[in-house]
């Protein structure tokens, strides 16, 4: 599966085959507290509204290159960090699919941490994921985009909610 670069075109091949998601959430805590539990993936599946299951695979469990072993629902992959900023940026790719690689070509999720102006004890996380379908994907999504779109930008929504209460409570299992 070939990795999408981050930030990269809408549009790919002549065609328009990224779909993009972003959710935004801001967050009583200072930005080093809630990168702390974003760069800490061992916290993953108390606050990512897809991760069942989760497990690092490399030596390396932090930064660039650390790779990982994740189960979401039917979905068993294995993403890399490709984009990793201290205090600021993480971008995920997945670089093996198993369940579902018949619909999606390429996938990239960043998360980004940013301090609120004026307000030392807040901070904005900005959670983005884009992905390139299949010819199958789009023709299923041609009859679902709207639930497809609107369950990406949920779980987005959702996972960063998680990831409030999980800073809020100083950790803590799923709801």
């Amino acid at each position: 599966m070939k990795a999408l670069v981050p930030g990269g075109p809408v549009m790919l091949d002549g065609r328009w085959r990224l779909l993009r998601v972003t959710a935004r959430r801001r967050i009583d805590a200072t930005p080093a507290t809630v990168w702390a539990v974003l760069s800490d993936h061992t916290t993953w599946t108390s606050w990512h509204e897809d991760y069942d299951e989760h497990e690092a695979i490399t030596a390396q469990a932090r930064g660039l290159g650390a790779r990982f072993e994740t189960k979401e629902w039917v979905l068993r992959s294995r993403v890399e960090v490709v984009r990793w900023e201290e205090g600021s940026v993480l971008g995920l790719t997945i670089v093996q699919a198993r369940g579902l690689r018949w619909l999606i070509r390429s996938y990239y999720t960043e998360l980004a941490v940013e301090p609120v102006d004026g307000e030392p004890g807040s901070c904005r996380v900005r959670y983005s994921s884009a992905f390139r379908g299949t010819w199958l994907f789009w023709l299923l999504a041609a009859y679902t985009i709207g639930y497809s779109l609107g369950s990406i930008y949920l779980d987005a929504r959702s996972s960063l909610a998680r990831l409030d209460r999980h800073v809020e409570t100083g950790g803590g299992t799923r709801d």
